[in-house]
């Protein structure tokens, strides 16, 4: 077994006296007691991560699945807690020259190391299998690479995502808890703004403005008052090291109740619940996007109602007598139908992760597709797929999502009409006039390609197939019924009243 060793000679020279709060007993005067219990707070929150630290950690290339695991999440638990510490060392540095400036933005390069804990939190609660455990702890072990430079540019793992995790994590460990705030999320922002987004924040940390002139205010005193009253330097710190902690202990507790090794049964298991998951994930959007279908050609249906091409001279002018005389019902049952379209073709493509989309539906196959194997598919589906084609089956090709984004790409032009419609129109309340609309044969050919996106994953996926070609046929027979039995009762109404009439005149007559 071949060993990488990952080692640290300058981390003994990190002791408690780094982290002391060492001030004059004059500028100590200068803080409030709140502020000194904080830092009190920060001392024994250091400590305790320092003794968490490694000096040495063995990276196996080949070991049991819990060793394996388990030298990968103390190499991230170990350099992740160092740069904290360095960084809280640094911060007491700054305070200690009332440097505002420097103090914000340590806050805010500390506040990533409790994300990045959080994940991996996520990563052993969520996932119950090898492969799926060492796919995402690849993704926070390596990030995008820049071609001109080589370096790393980005991370493969968005700031989002990783405090959205953290928090799903402290809410699931403390859900019995009043408070449904979203502590990270929070925490990340406010540090960021204190640290260099927040454009009032780079000028107040170093001065202020009264009137119509700004100048620099008394280091020591500005300091004081703004980590008391504005961006609560220490509060933030002692936060940041106290979640570190608990996730700390968190991710102890998982490693070791990890097994040695995750047996074939358990991997087709989980495989088949993430296979099961992903079928009810296309039934959610197949539904939806049904419902989204049929809504357009029911609006359709109603406004070629009234359209001389379409319909001739003589119906469309009775369907627009017969629509005047039900206009409270009709006007609302077209607009509604439209609004419903637009906004669910708006859903669909729609780039945000949080949304019922075929963006999230690729997303979902991609992070399940290393455990959905032919064995899983056979334990759901028996009987559907013979031997050849099992042998070779995979949820999802590189292919699949090229011709997925080529069709986007090929009615990307009423994919943005629409959005703009969305937004300006539907969504908010915009003065712009929209000018312009969407052509109907533009949308059909939309719909089209939608069902192509849907039986491209399907088919590959479980053999299925969709086809929406009915709603069309039935939006436009419903709606001939409906205005052909208005105008039959409107018929037998005038007759009724004409009929009426005339007993009243012979009554009246006789």
């Amino acid at each position: 077994m071949q060993i990488l060793l990952v080692r640290d000679e300058n981390m003994s020279q990190t002791t408690a006296n780094s982290i002391t709060f060492r001030y004059s007993e004059e500028d100590k005067r200068l803080f409030k007691d709140d502020q000194k219990q904080r830092w009190k707070s920060i001392e024994h929150f250091y400590q305790k991560l320092r003794e968490r630290c490694l000096e040495e950690v063995d990276i196996p290339i080949s070991a049991s699945h819990k060793a394996w695991i388990s030298a990968r999440v103390n190499l991230h638990i170990t350099t992740s807690l160092m740069r904290l510490l360095y960084l809280t060392e640094s911060l007491r540095d700054a305070s200690i020259n009332f440097n505002s400036v420097a103090a914000a933005i340590h806050i805010k390069a500390m506040v990533e190391i409790p994300l990045h804990l959080g994940y991996l939190v996520w990563i052993l609660d969520g996932h119950g299998d090898f492969q799926s455990i060492r796919r995402e702890l690849s993704k926070i072990a390596f990030g995008n690479r820049d071609k001109q430079t080589g370096l790393t540019a980005s991370n493969k793992i968005s700031q989002r995502t990783f405090y959205t995790r953290s928090d799903a994590m402290i809410k699931k460990f403390f859900k019995d808890e009043p408070s449904n705030i979203n502590i990270f999320e929070t925490l990340y922002k406010e540090a960021n703004a204190t640290g260099h987004h927040n454009y009032e924040a780079r000028n107040l940390l170093c001065g202020v403005q009264n009137n119509d002139v700004w100048c620099v205010k008394d280091r020591k005193e500005w300091f004081v008052f703004i980590s008391n009253n504005i961006f609560q330097f220490f509060m933030h710190c002692e936060a940041i090291l106290g979640m570190s902690q608990v996730f700390l202990e968190t991710i102890d507790h998982y490693v070791s109740q990890l097994p040695e090794n995750f047996s074939k049964e358990s991997n087709i298991a989980i495989g088949k619940q993430k296979f099961l998951e992903i079928k009810g994930f296309f039934k959610r959007l197949s539904d939806e996007m049904c419902n989204v279908v049929q809504a357009y050609y029911l609006w359709s249906a109603l406004a070629f109602a009234r359209s001389i091409p379409e319909a001739g001279k003589e119906h469309a002018e009775e369907n627009v007598m017969i629509m005047n005389r039900h206009k409270h019902f009709f006007i609302q049952t077209e607009d509604s139908h439209l609004r419903a379209f637009i906004i669910g073709i708006s859903k669909f493509f729609d780039r945000d992760q949080r949304s019922l989309s075929i963006k999230r539906l690729i997303e979902k196959i991609e992070e399940s597709k290393d455990f959905i194997t032919p064995e899983v598919v056979l334990e759901v589906y028996p009987d559907r797929f013979n031997g050849d084609e099992v042998i070779h089956y995979t949820p999802l090709e590189d292919g699949d999502i090229q011709y997925i984004e080529s069709l986007r790409a090929d009615h990307e032009v009423v994919i943005q009409k629409l959005k703009e419609i969305r937004d300006k129109r539907l969504a908010h309340t915009s003065i712009e006039i929209i000018k312009g609309t969407f052509v109907p044969n533009e949308v059909e050919k939309l719909i089209i390609a939608i069902q192509e996106m849907f039986n491209k994953l399907s088919s590959r996926f479980d053999q299925s197939t969709t086809r929406w070609d009915h709603l069309k046929e039935g939006a436009v027979m419903d709606t001939e019924l409906l205005l052909r039995s208005l105008k039959m009762g409107e018929m037998q109404r005038i007759a009724k009243i004409e009929k009426e009439y005339k007993q009243k005149t012979n009554e009246s007559s006789s």
